[in-house]
């Protein structure tokens, strides 16, 4: 699974289309810079509770835009090793579960396609479901 996602991510470049440079890259990063957000995730605008969501000032600023999610992640080179370590130990989960279901549904006597079937199943939930709300 780790050598197959290697491919799709670094040589099949499938997923270089998920993300984009942000229109006037150095503005944007000189004014945020300014702010000196804390390390961590956010979202913009901001609604604390559900009267919050509902209010007139919220909603106008959902209308006026812009509207994110924004990740500040540490200054200095992207983690590479950490990432990639990360995501092997994503891999070995899945891989886990999937086995752990495999386990539980099937028999001795189970013939391949449904072996296939199931295990196919149980890791295209982990591995292609993981971030369809993205």
């Amino acid at each position: 699974a780790h050598f197959l996602s290697f491919i799709i991510h670094m040589v099949l470049t499938y997923h270089r289309s998920n993300v984009g440079q942000i229109p006037n890259e150095d503005q944007f990063r000189q004014a945020v810079r300014a702010l000196d957000i804390p390390q961590g995730e956010y979202m913009f605008p901001w609604g604390d509770g559900p009267e919050a969501l509902k209010s007139e000032a919220y909603l106008k600023k959902l209308n006026e835009g812009p509207v994110g999610l924004l990740t500040i992640m540490p200054n200095g080179p992207w983690p590479m090793a950490k990432s990639l370590t990360q995501w092997f130990v994503y891999l070995v989960l899945v891989n886990i579960f999937v086995a752990y279901v495999a386990d539980l549904a099937l028999t001795d006597t189970s013939d391949a396609m449904a072996i296939f079937r199931l295990t196919t199943t149980v890791a295209f939930s982990g591995y292609g479901l993981a971030l369809i709300q993205n």
